[in-house]
C-alpha cells in the first residue's frame, strides 16, 4: 500500500557561501499537501537541505533526482518509511518525491 495523505517539504540550510535563488535559506517549501501522488518535478541548487515528511498510512516516500540520462529519475535520499525528517546534502538538479 502506498503513503496517503502526504505533506512533503524541503528548507535549504544557510551555510557561508552559496548563491541565493530557489531554496534560500530559511524558506520551507512546501512540495506535497495532503497528497497521493508524486509531486510535481522542483529544482534545488544543491548544498544542505531539511527534508520533511509526514504521512497518513504506511508507505514510503522517496526524495528522487533526475539521473543523467534526463529522463530517469534515480534515488537521492534514503525513503522515509514513516513521518521524518533528515538533513541531507544535496547537488544541483530536478528532484520530486515518490510515493510506494
Amino acid at each position: 500500500m502506498a503513503a496517503t495523505d502526504v505533506y512533503a517539504s524541503y528548507t535549504r540550510i544557510p551555510t557561508t557561501a552559496g548563491p541565493s535563488g530557489p531554496g534560500k535559506p530559511n524558506e520551507m517549501e512546501t512540495v506535497l499537501s495532503n497528497s497521493d501522488a508524486t509531486s510535481a518535478p522542483f529544482k534545488l541548487l544543491g548544498g544542505w537541505y531539511q527534508i520533511d515528511v509526514i504521512g497518513a498510512t504506511f508507505g514510503t516516500v522517496t526524495l528522487q533526482k533526475l539521473g543523467p540520462d534526463g529522463s530517469t529519475y534515480i534515488t537521492a535520499a534514503t525513503a522515509f518509511s514513516a513521518s521524518g525528517s533528515a538533513p541531507v546534502q544535496l547537488g544541483y538538479g530536478t528532484y520530486k518525491f515518490t510515493l510506494g
